[in-house]
């Protein structure tokens, strides 16, 4: 019995009669050799593929991680504005305060310095004056 092979995916072989029970050795060396040749050109082919695919997802995760990083930039001044903002705040309350406990003291000394004067200075008859002069003010005012 005779069967005709088209090994045209092998590499355009020629077709070949075979008979029934074996092939030639030459044919089989020859279908081997382009059967490797078929196969080292797929196996090229997909590894090709799979680089461009690696390429791709290389490519699509930098975008991301870029992305990723400009976010996190935006996020980390947005925080720094927040903090600088809180500071200021802060330290215009601390200063606020440090004047007002600064002018108490003052307010404090001067009228310790004027207690000690009049102490020293006024005698009973200028309080007299003083009180007189005072009473008179009020009467005014009435």
């Amino acid at each position: 019995m005779r069967a005709r092979v088209d090994l045209d995916d092998f590499g355009g072989a020629r077709p070949h009669v075979v008979e029934a029970g074996g092939l030639d050795l030459a044919f089989e060396n020859d279908v081997a050799g382009r059967l490797g040749v078929y196969l080292r050109r797929a196996r090229r082919q997909r590894i090709a593929r799979i680089d461009d695919e690696v390429a791709e997802i290389v490519a699509a995760l930098r975008k991301e991680a870029e992305a990723e990083k400009g976010r996190i930039l935006a996020a980390a001044a947005e925080q720094a504005r927040q903090i600088k903002l809180e500071m200021e705040r802060t330290q215009a309350a601390e200063l606020g305060r440090v004047e007002r406990e600064i002018k108490a003291e003052a307010v404090r000394a001067a009228v310790a310095a004027a207690e000690k004067i009049l102490r020293e200075k006024v005698t009973a008859a200028d309080e007299r004056r003083i009180v007189e002069r005072f009473a008179r003010e009020l009467e005014g005012r009435a």
